[in-house]
């Protein structure tokens, strides 16, 4: 547990501090990968994500790798009718599987929520996080 929290620690104080270090820029540049990890306690029947919301940049080509390893099956969707940031309305996988999804370039600046379902001991449980899309910044 020790552990954890100092890895945690450490990417919480890299992230705080990366934009304030000389040569950290140039890596936002280009597009970004975005992992985004589903996470799934037993215990307290609840589930947690590496982010959310996730923040990405309108025209960048970023793209959102979901997985969730310690499930049975997994599956992210978007609302019929509502608008979606990713190519695919639909992602699904088993806990071992993971998806690269693009976003689309013309995403529209602003907040989408999305549902997350995890099936875990033949029961689904489902949230709804949010992808965030941002004007590119000029510059």
């Amino acid at each position: 547990m020790k552990r954890v929290r100092k890895i945690i620690f450490n990417l919480a104080l890299a992230l705080c501090l990366g934009p304030l270090l000389p040569g950290t820029s140039a890596a936002q540049d280009g597009p970004q990968v975005f992992d985004v990890v589903i996470s799934f306690d037993p215990s307290t029947e609840t589930m947690s994500f590496s982010l959310d919301p996730v923040v990405v940049e309108q025209g960048r080509g970023d793209r959102i790798v979901f997985s969730a390893p310690d499930v049975e099956s997994w599956r992210v969707a978007f609302a019929e009718g509502a608008p979606s940031p990713l190519r695919s309305r639909v992602v699904q996988g088993s806990g071992r599987q993971s998806r690269n999804v693009p976003v689309v370039p013309e995403a529209a600046p602003g907040t989408y929520k999305y549902n997350v379902s995890v099936t875990v001991g033949g029961r689904t449980y489902t949230v709804d996080p949010e992808i965030v899309v941002r004007p590119p910044r000029s510059g």
